[in-house]
C-alpha cells in the first residue's frame, strides 16, 4: 500500500519523522482539560456498537471513531492521556505517510519540506491532543491520494484495488467530508484520466455498496443542514479566506509569506506563461486545494461550514503546493533549497506545541465542588453540557451507562446529587428552590439563554456572586 524506496535516506527519515513527531506532540497531551466535543465521544463510545451507531445517526457523527474508541477504552479506560492517545498516534503517522506520498509522486526535496511542513502544523497539533476523529480523517485521505494515484498510475493491481476501497470506504464513515475527498478524484479523472474513469466507476460503486447501511443518515443529515442550518456563522468574505490560510499557517507573518510564494506561482505560471501546465501530480494537488478551499467557502453562505478541523483534509495539498510553487520558479538548486528550507523553519519556528482551548472546565467544576454542601442546588445549562460537566464532576456516574438511554442514567445520578441541567426558563419551574441554601448557576456558551434563566433566579434569589472563568462559562452563585 505505501511502500518506502529501499534508499536508505528515506528509511532513516522516516524514522526521524515519525520520532520528532512523538515527541513534540506528546509533551503537552494532558496539559488542556478534556473539554469541547471530547467528552460527547468518550461517553458514546462507552455504549454497545449498535446503540453506537443508532444515537449517532441523531448527530452529524458517523459512528468509525467512537466505534475505535469503544475497544480503545475497554482496554486503557477513560482518563485524559488514555482517550487522546488515538488521535495521538494518527496524528504522528500522517507527516510519515505525506512523506511516503510525496516522494512517490514528486521528489524527494518536495517530500522533505511538506512532511516537516506538516509536523509543524499548529492545527495538526491541536487535533493531535483532542479526541475527535479529525487526525484519522487526515491520515485516511493522505492514504486514499496515495492508492488514488498508484491506481491511475498502474495497469489494476488486485492488493492496490482493495485497499483503495477499503480505505475510502473508513474514510466516509470516519467523516462526512470524506465524500469530498471522493470527488476531488472524481473531478481529477474527469479532466485528465478519462480512460480510467470506468475502472474507478466500479471501485466508487463498490464502496458506495459498503456504505449502503449509512445512506439514509447521511442523506437526513444533510436535509437538516440544509433546513436547519449549523452552528457555525456563514464566512465573512475575504477575511475568512485569509483566516483560513491563518490558521493552516500558524502564525500571520507566515501566512502573508505563503500567500506570496503562492502569487508568485500563479505569476509564473499563467500570466508569464515560463512553464508549460502543471503536470498531472500537481493537477491533482490544485483540485484537491481549491476546490474545497473555495467550494465550501461560497456553500457556507446558505449552509455553513467552513472551519478548519472540517478542512483538515486540504492541508497536504496546501504544502503542496507552496513547496511545488518554490521547486518550479527557483531553478539554482542551492538557491531553491535555502528557500524550502525558510519555509520549513517558519513552521517548525512558528508551531504551537501546547494549543489552548480556552476551556477552564476543571477549575470551574473545582470551585463548584469547593461551595457546594448538601443543602446547595447546582443548575447548568444548558443541556448538552451534560457529559462535560459530568466527566469532571462525578466520573462514576459520567460511565454508569444504560443501553438504549442516551444520558438517562447518568442525568438521574447526578440529580440525586443536587445537579440538574435545564434547556429553558419553564424548566426551573418544576425545582422546588425554596428548599436549598445556596443555588449555584453554570452557565455556558448560549448568553441569551444564560442570561434568561440567571435573570428568572435574580426574580426569585438574591445574587450573591458571579464569577468569569472565561468566554465560556460563567458561574453564579444565590442565597435563598
Amino acid at each position: 500500500m505505501i511502500k518506502i524506496s529501499h534508499n536508505t535516506f528515506d528509511w532513516y527519515f522516516a524514522l526521524f519523522l515519525l520520532i520528532i513527531n512523538l515527541v513534540s506532540k506528546i509533551i503537552f497531551i494532558n496539559t488542556q482539560d478534556i473539554s469541547l466535543d471530547e467528552p460527547f465521544t468518550v461517553y458514546h463510545a462507552q455504549f454497545e456498537l449498535i446503540t453506537i451507531i443508532k444515537q449517532l445517526s441523531n448527530y452529524n457523527n458517523p459512528p468509525l471513531f467512537e466505534l475505535l474508541m469503544h475497544y480503545w477504552i475497554k482496554v486503557f479506560g477513560i482518563s485524559p492521556l488514555s482517550v487522546r492517545l488515538p488521535p495521538y498516534i494518527f496524528a504522528c503517522l500522517s507527516p510519515v505517510v505525506l512523506y511516503c506520498f510525496t516522494k512517490r509522486n514528486f521528489n524527494r526535496s518536495v517530500a522533505i519540506c511538506v512532511s516537516l511542513m506538516l509536523s509543524g502544523s499548529s492545527l495538526l497539533v491541536f487535533y493531535s491532543h483532542d479526541c475527535r476523529v479529525y487526525s484519522l480523517f487526515l491520515l485516511l485521505s493522505i492514504l486514499s491520494m496515495h492508492l488514488f494515484l498508484e491506481l491511475c498510475r498502474a495497469h489494476i493491481k488486485t492488493l492496490n484495488m482493495i485497499f483503495f476501497i477499503l480505505i475510502n470506504t473508513l474514510l466516509i464513515y470516519a467523516h462526512y467530508f470524506g465524500a469530498f475527498v471522493l470527488l476531488l478524484q472524481c473531478t481529477y479523472l474527469l479532466i485528465s484520466q478519462r480512460k480510467k474513469i470506468r475502472e474507478f466507476l466500479i471501485y466508487y460503486l463498490v464502496t458506495a455498496f459498503f456504505y449502503l447501511p449509512h445512506f439514509y443518515v447521511l442523506f437526513s443529515r444533510m436535509h437538516g443542514s440544509v433546513s436547519k442550518g449549523t452552528w457555525l456563522q456563514p464566512p465573512e468574505g475575504i477575511e475568512s479566506l485569509y483566516n483560513m490560510l491563518w490558521t493552516f499557517s500558524n502564525e500571520p507573518l507566515v501566512t502573508v509569506a505563503c500567500i506570496i510564494v503562492l502569487l508568485v506561482g500563479l505569476f509564473q505560471l499563467i500570466i508569464k506563461k515560463t512553464h508549460t501546465r502543471p503536470n498531472n501530480n500537481y493537477l491533482l494537488t490544485i483540485i484537491w486545494f481549491l476546490v474545497p478551499f473555495l467550494g465550501m467557502f461560497f456553500i457556507s453562505y446558505k449552509i455553513p461550514m467552513y472551519i478548519g478541523r472540517y478542512l483538515i483534509f486540504v492541508l497536504p495539498a496546501y504544502y503542496l503546493l507552496l513547496a511545488g510553487c518554490i521547486d518550479a520558479v527557483i531553478q539554482k538548486k542551492l538557491l531553491k533549497n535555502i528557500v524550502l528550507s525558510l519555509l520549513v523553519l517558519s513552521f517548525l519556528g512558528s508551531v504551537n506545541l501546547n494549543p489552548d482551548k480556552k476551556k477552564q472546565i476543571k477549575s470551574v467544576v473545582g470551585f463548584i465542588k469547593s461551595v457546594k454542601d448538601d443543602q446547595t442546588l447546582v443548575i447548568v445549562t444548558p443541556f448538552d453540557f451534560l457529559p462535560t460537566f459530568a466527566y469532571h464532576f462525578d466520573r462514576k456516574a459520567f460511565t454508569d451507562i444504560v443501553e438504549q438511554k442516551e444520558y438517562k442514567s447518568t442525568e438521574g445520578l447526578l440529580k440525586k446529587e443536587g445537579v440538574f441541567f435545564v434547556n429553558n426558563v419553564n424548566e426551573l419551574k418544576v425545582l422546588t428552590l425554596k428548599k436549598y441554601k445556596k443555588i449555584i448557576c453554570l452557565a455556558v456558551g448560549n448568553k441569551q439563554l444564560s442570561l434568561q434563566i440567571v435573570k428568572t433566579l435574580q426574580t426569585r434569589q438574591t445574587q450573591v456572586a458571579s464569577i468569569k472563568f472565561n468566554d465560556s462559562y460563567w458561574v453564579y452563585v444565590f442565597k435563598h
